[in-house]
């Protein structure tokens, strides 16, 4: 008990010195959700990435809405656009090009269209995923004691690699296997388009594996709870009847 006293104590005076920093905030976070519930530092990563894809979530729907609403403005768009591109006279008349875009702005208006909103969601992941990938980096720097026995099964210390590869091996499968259902827009491009960002998406999941394995098993955590999060998220939106009519997407 008293050792495990110190350990807490250490990792309270570690919390305390660390910054404002996005990634420092990130352990802050992790630190704070394993103090507060008594947790080991893998199961505050997990249920850290939990919280916050939740949090998220409303915006994820909101996001889904409006590139759903742009496919079927596309149509309309695409005939406008090519007026617009067959018309030399936009490149001189000022009038006739405000005119157009009036007219892009209606249809974009009669579909509900908000263009901005469909990368709402990719922007607002953006900084939460590159806060937690550094801060869980640095994890056995700032706190050594906790990442050494933080761990869970195979991968007892989160400061160091997985050295049975499962970790890396399962992260790289459940990215592939969100390519292929979807998952936060991956199919929202046009089939062309589909077919070439997945055969690339294709590609980087292998070489995720190479690129990857020396990370530390706590970043592994972290990218494994998110895109379990992600696949479950949209294999409910895909295969639960009436899921995405309830959510409007």
């Amino acid at each position: 008990v008293a050792d495990a006293a110190a350990v807490a104590a250490d990792a309270a005076v570690v919390a305390t010195e660390l910054g404002y920093y996005p990634s420092d905030l990130a352990l802050r976070y992790v630190d704070a959700l394993a103090s507060t519930l008594d947790l080991p530092l893998c199961g505050a990563i997990v249920g850290g990435t939990i919280l916050l894809r939740s949090a998220l979530f409303p915006l994820g729907i909101l996001t889904m809405r409006h590139t759903a609403r742009m496919q079927k403005a596309k149509p309309e768009l695409e005939v406008l656009q090519q007026r617009i591109n067959s018309d030399p006279s936009v490149q001189t008349d000022r009038r006739k090009m405000d005119t157009y875009q009036r007219q892009m702005a209606a249809l974009l208006e009669k579909h509900e269209v908000k263009p901005w909103l469909i990368f709402a969601f990719p922007l607002a992941q953006l900084p939460i995923f590159m806060s937690m990938f550094f801060g869980l980096r640095r994890l056995g720097e700032v706190f050594p004691e906790a990442a050494a026995n933080g761990g869970a099964l195979w991968f007892p210390d989160l400061s160091v690699a997985d050295e049975t590869f499962v970790l890396p091996l399962v992260t790289a499968g459940l990215f592939l296997a969100m390519i292929e259902v979807g998952a936060d827009g991956m199919g929202a491009q046009s089939s062309a388009q589909q077919a070439t960002f997945k055969n690339a998406m294709r590609a980087m999941a292998v070489l995720m594996i190479p690129m990857t394995y020396s990370f530390p098993s706590g970043v592994f955590c972290y990218w494994v709870s998110a895109n379990t999060f992600s696949l479950g998220q949209t294999l409910v939106l895909n295969k639960v009847p009436g899921a995405r009519e309830a959510l409007g997407v």
